[in-house]
């Protein structure tokens, strides 16, 4: 004991076990010194924290592997291995999917600097500004991440000031105005040329105050229609007219006219010529735009 003293040897936990047997316990660092001064020491057995790493690093196969999970993580670091695009256009994130791919960024894809990115997003923006109003690439960890907001197209459309003209005679039914000064009523004959919706009002001023017009104005209308052939035996002459009078009816209506009625006026031969005249009853949009 003396000798451990004169060492500046700390001992811990000093107990007999037997006759003339110590147990004790000594740091690590005075394993060589304990060992020159008493040759008849033993070790039992280490403790604590370091004697379990040097436990676990003392084994050839626990130091490969060891390193290997050092070399691998820090491989791995150096890669990306998600790429995220946001954005509400499906067609524009396919471009821009597309579009990395070919600049390299797909999964795995090597970390880039932040120069190279901004370079690319650049790149990115100059490719697509007829679509793409602000975009964004960046880096999150182990993530590209690229979002964009699609450029929004306003359309303005210049307000339509001319009146509202009957193209022909008709009997008004139906009235679909959203803008303008109507001066017609269901069920009132109108003349070809009649104004049938006026761009302008007068105020409670005696105003006169010029206004948009759009809309449409369905009436019936009458027309007759005719069609002629040589005699012939060969094929049912009055379809053949009935389908060419119907033929020149068609071109005439507008998307939405349609045929209410039909009437057979005339059909005979006369000078070896078949005659066929029907008198329609049609349902048109008879407004259009005067000057």
């Amino acid at each position: 004991m003396e000798s451990l003293k004169q060492h500046g040897i700390p001992i811990y936990h000093l107990k007999p076990t037997k006759q003339n047997t110590y147990l004790m316990m000594a740091r690590h660092r005075y394993r060589r010194t304990l060992l020159s001064l008493h040759p008849d020491l033993w070790f039992v057995r280490s403790t604590g924290l370091l004697y379990y790493i040097l436990r676990f690093v003392s084994g050839r196969f626990r130091l490969v592997g060891l390193a290997s999970f050092f070399v691998t993580y820090f491989w791995l670091g150096q890669y990306v291995w998600t790429i995220t695009i946001e954005g509400s256009r499906p067609d524009i994130t396919a471009e821009l999917s597309s579009q990395l791919a070919d600049y390299g960024l797909k999964p795995p894809a090597t970390l880039m600097s932040q120069q190279e990115l901004e370079e690319i997003q650049g790149q990115l923006q100059q490719d697509h500004a007829d679509k793409i109003d602000w975009l964004s690439l960046e880096v999150s960890g182990h993530t590209y991440r690229l979002q964009y907001t699609p450029k929004v197209i306003s359309e303005v459309t210049k307000e339509d000031y001319k009146p509202l003209i009957a193209s022909q005679d008709g009997l008004v039914d139906r009235i679909e105005v959203s803008k303008g000064n109507v001066l017609v009523t269901r069920n009132q004959y109108v003349h070809k040329g009649e104004t049938l919706v006026d761009n302008s009002l007068v105020t409670t001023s005696d105003e006169v105050r010029f206004i948009p017009v759009e809309g449409k104005v369905y009436a019936y209308t009458w027309k007759i229609y005719e069609a002629s052939m040589p005699v012939t035996d060969q094929v049912d002459a009055f379809s053949e007219l009935r389908l060419a009078i119907l033929e020149q009816v068609r071109a005439d209506l507008g998307e939405d006219d349609s045929i209410e009625q039909e009437n057979v006026l005339q059909y005979e031969t006369n000078e070896g010529k078949i005659t066929l005249r029907i008198h329609f009853t049609l349902y048109q949009n008879i407004a259009s735009k005067g000057d």
